[in-house]
Formats: C-alpha cells, structure tokens, sequence
C-alpha cells in the first residue's frame, strides 16, 4: 500500500468546515489492507478522504461498505469499471472512523472466472468515560471534562471503558496502549482495586471490553490517549479523554478561634479522632475547597448532620445548642463519591466566673493550700518537666499535663466539686476575656480526666506519674496550633 497524504479542499466538494486530508490506497488482488484515518486530539468533526486505486491493468468492478459506526462513511465516487473510487468520512470524531470496503477488480482478457477480490479496512480504537458510551457522546468527546475526585475508595472513584478495537482480525490481533499525559498524574485501577495500570501500558484487545478505575496522582488537568496497532506506516487510531484531578477538602470557620476570620483546611489525613473543639452557642462554617476550582451543580454537594440537617452548595452552617456539651458530626460528600467528615465538640462550660466563684467560696482564696498555691504547682511542674513531657507548654503535651495535673491536685486537697467548680470558672474567665474557645475546649478536656485520677490518698509523685501515663495513652488532648501553617486548631489525642 502505497499511502500519500494529499492536501485537498475537499471541504468545498463537501460542505464541511475543515480542510481535509484524502488518504491514497493501493489495492491488490485478493489482499486485505489497513489504513489509518488519524483524527487529531482536539475540538471539532474532521471529513476525511479514502481513495482506493486499482492496480496497473485493472479497474475496480465494484466496491461496498460492508461494516461502519454510525453512517460516518458514505460512498463519493464509485463508477463501476473505474480506476479510482473514493469514500468520505464526513463529520467524524476520533473512535468513529472504522469502516471495511469489500470490493472486486476487473480488467479486459481477463476471462469468466470470479474476480479477485480486495478488502480495505480503517481500524478504530474507542476509550469513554463509564457514563459516556453512547454515539450521541462522542461530539465534543475530547473537550468534554471528566471530572475525577481523589478518594482511596475504589467504588467511589470516576471510571473509563476501554472498548472492544474494531479492526481487520484477519490480518491482525490489534493490542492497545492507554497513554497518560502528563505520565505521572493518573494511574489507573482495575476492579480488585489493587491492580494498577500507569501510562505506556499494553492492553490485550481479549481484556476488552476493560473497566478501569481513574485515581489521580495529582490534583490537575490530565488527558488519557489510547493508541492501537500501527499501519504499515507507523500511524496508528488512537481516541482521547479529558479528565481533571480532583482534590476535595473540608473548610471551616469560626470566628472563636484563633485567627478569626480564615478558613482552615481540615487535613483528610488528620486522625479521625480530631475535632472542632468549641463553646456550645458557637456556630462554625463550613466550605467545600475544589482543586483546581471546578464549577458544580448545588446537588452535587451533600452535606450532613443529624441536629441540621442536610443540605447542598459549597456552604454550611452548624449552630451548636447555647448550654449543652454535645457532639455534631459533619459529613461532606460530593460527586457522590468523595467524603470528608469531622466531628464538632461543643464542650459545657457555665456561667460563673473565677471572681465569683472565689467569692463563694473564701476558704479556697484563703486557706492553704489556696487557689493560688495550687494553681502555681502545676505550672512549675509542667515548665519543669516540658521536655520530658513532650514539649507544647501552650496548647501541646505539657500544657495538657499541666491541667490534668491541677486538677488532680486540687481533687486530692479539695474534693471533685471545688476542683471542677473552680476550673470551670477559670474557662469561663477566659472565655469573657475573648479567649479563643477551642483552647477552652481542649482545657475543659484535660481538667476533667484530671479528676478522675486521684485516688486513696496519693502522693505528688503518684498523681504525677498517672498524668504522664494518661498523656502517653492519648487520654489527654492536645491543641493543632492554628498560626502554623499545617496546623488547623483542632483537639486531638495527647499521642498523636
């Protein structure tokens, strides 16, 4: 087969908007060719021409198509006994450009045998979107976004189909190769969920039809190419997508925190146990953060939680209960696919203040050991001992032994109630001064596992050692630092 690339307007013979190629093939007597119609990667429908030439000494008696998609072919030229007959593919997009023409060759003398045959076949490979297979999908195919969120659940993540390849199975078993541009951004899961496929892979056309799994690599634009078995002259059908990287992340905002103002990104990776710790009466906002930004229908956002409600968008509100310690656990799931979660504690604290409640209860100002004694005890111990105890005297692992120390104390020397009475005073003192309230949350925590710790009669050391082994054992909380950078303010466990 001799192949010449023949620049021809053939628009203007067929009425289309691009200028198209016509594609030359050399026929032979009772021999099957292949020919490549290359569609290139990129808006719009190509017409394209296939002339089929006769042999030296012959004419093609006649010629039929025999197999096509969708009508795309249609016979141009096709006088019988002629030298030349040609096929237009008009208004095509990549995937659609199979077609088998099945003819004869005659010439004079020849006798009144049955005329040799020839066969021509232009080979297809198709690749779409799981929920885009249908004919009426392919228009704008390649301009058309797959949008493929970044989730590690396999049932949740955005699928493709690599189609059967259509092609002359006589002459050939057509193997395909998924391409991946650029390479690393996207690897590609088979139904176990285990089994990756990257870009340069090989797949079998006995694979086909093949279920593929999109996990993006990177958030970001990406595009999938498959390419089939070359012709005779290196070119070969191909078919393309245009997918985007997804990543979704949950937002929230409250004005109580430090920072006041900004939305924190809640780290997916940030152990389930890690919370929005707050004041009950506060109220925090959520948004759902697209990279790259992406523009969704409303629906497409869900958003949950069981005193709220549900709702849809890239907002959400969640007002806690003024009064009430309780937990709110917010779900965000969009696409259907990608969840984020993140469980709200509103931690009780009441009303009365540290002024008021020494006030009403003169003896603890006054009498040894004091507020102030106490309070001044588990501060030197835990600035003593903050290297040891994992550093953090604001917020981290010392600042939570210190209160859980207090407040072992202050249980030990008092009782549970003056010792729960005055911590809760001391929070809501801060509180009133504009403290940020999660810090209150993560306080109100630690104090209330320091009481619990005391018993008999224990000695300083006794209660010291069993702060140090409820802060290794995660029972304490410690405080993400909202001015660091990957840091978000939430309350989490004293070992992690």
């Amino acid at each position: 087969m001799t192949k010449a690339h023949i620049a021809a307007m053939l628009s203007i013979m067929t009425g289309a908007a691009q200028v198209v190629w016509a594609l030359r093939v050399d026929l032979e007597p009772c021999e099957r060719k292949r020919q490549t119609v290359t569609i290139p990667y990129g808006p719009g429908s190509w017409t394209e021409a296939l002339w089929l030439y006769a042999p030296d000494t012959w004419r093609i008696g006649e010629s039929h198509i025999i197999a096509q998609d969708d009508a795309f072919w249609i016979p141009y030229s096709t006088l019988a006994n002629s030298e030349c007959h040609i096929y237009l593919m008009v208004d095509a997009y990549s995937s659609q450009q199979y077609v088998s023409i099945y003819g004869h060759l005659v010439r004079s003398g020849a006798g009144k045998g049955t005329p040799p045959w020839f066969r021509v076949t232009v080979p297809s490979v198709d690749v779409d979107w799981y929920d885009r297979t249908g004919p009426e999908h392919e228009p704008g195919e390649e301009t058309w976004v797959g949008i493929c969120p970044m989730t590690t659940n396999n049932s949740q993540r955005t699928k493709l189909i690599v189609q059967i390849p259509k092609d002359d199975y006589i002459l050939l078993t057509p193997s395909l190769t998924l391409f991946c541009s650029p390479p690393e951004s996207v690897r590609f899961l088979k139904a176990d969920g285990v089994t990756a496929i990257w870009s340069g892979a090989t797949i079998a056309s006995h694979e086909t039809p093949l279920l593929l799994y999109v996990d993006p690599q990177t958030n970001g634009e990406f595009v999938v190419s498959l390419v089939g078995s070359p012709d005779d002259y290196g070119d070969s059908p191909s078919d393309y997508l245009k997918g985007v990287g997804l990543k979704v992340e949950m937002e929230f905002q409250n004005s109580k925190m430090q920072i006041a103002g900004q939305w924190k990104v809640v780290d997916p990776f940030t152990p389930a146990t890690a919370q929005i710790g707050v004041i009950p009466g506060d109220m925090i906002k959520f948004h759902a953060r697209l990279t790259p930004s992406v523009t969704l229908a409303a629906t497409d956002y869900l958003w949950e939680e069981p005193e709220t409600g549900t709702g849809t968008g890239p907002d959400f509100a969640v007002s806690t209960s003024p009064g009430v310690g309780a937990w709110y656990p917010v779900k965000l799931t969009v696409l259907s696919s990608t969840t984020r979660e993140r469980e709200i504690r509103a931690v009780h604290v009441g009303l009365t203040d540290d002024v008021s409640w020494g006030l009403l209860h003169p003896n603890r100002v006054f009498v040894s050991p004091t507020v102030y004694e106490l309070r001044d005890e588990a501060l030197a111990w835990a600035s003593a001992n903050e290297t040891a105890l994992g550093g953090g005297i604001h917020n981290g692992r010392a600042d939570a032994a210190r209160h859980a120390y207090w407040n072992a104390i202050m249980t030990a020397d008092w009782n549970v109630s003056d010792a729960e009475g005055l911590a809760e005073a001391h929070e809501r003192s801060n509180i009133d001064n504009g403290e940020p309230h999660n810090e209150s949350a993560m306080d109100m925590e630690n104090n209330a596992v320091g009481r619990t710790l005391p018993s008999g009669s224990p000695t300083r050391a006794q209660l010291q050692t069993a702060v140090e082994n409820a802060l290794d054992a995660g029972a304490l909380s410690i405080l993400d630092c909202l001015p660091n950078v990957n840091e978000v303010g939430l309350i989490k466990p004293s070992n992690q």
